[in-house]
């Protein structure tokens, strides 16, 4: 019989020792994940890149990926105070509809 304790404790530690070795090698920047990070709603997100900043106070660059669907449901204010927060770098993804659309 596999004994999941002793292999499984490594394994949740490694994003961890991933962070540590990141911030300890002067990392300063940082991504919150690789999909629509606005998809989630503006509560969450701002406790989280809050969380964030109380966490990692170094980081000063902190960048999400959105649709541009997503983005235009924000509010102007929404996305100052996420900037506020240090979500400061957005990344949008343009989106295509249909044969007819063009793509510049």
């Amino acid at each position: 019989m596999l004994n999941r304790g002793r292999f499984s404790r490594p394994a949740k530690r490694a994003p961890f020792r991933a962070a540590v070795h990141w911030l300890q090698n002067g990392q300063d920047a940082g991504c919150l994940q690789d999909a629509d990070g606005l998809a989630g709603g503006y509560k969450e997100l701002l406790a989280i890149v809050r969380h964030r900043r109380r966490c990692f106070p170094r980081i000063r660059r902190v960048t999400c990926y959105s649709r541009s669907t997503t983005v235009i449901g924000y509010s102007e204010s929404q996305l100052r105070s996420l900037a506020e927060a240090g979500l400061n770098r957005l990344r949008l993804g343009l989106a295509r509809f249909g044969e007819d659309a063009q793509v510049c």
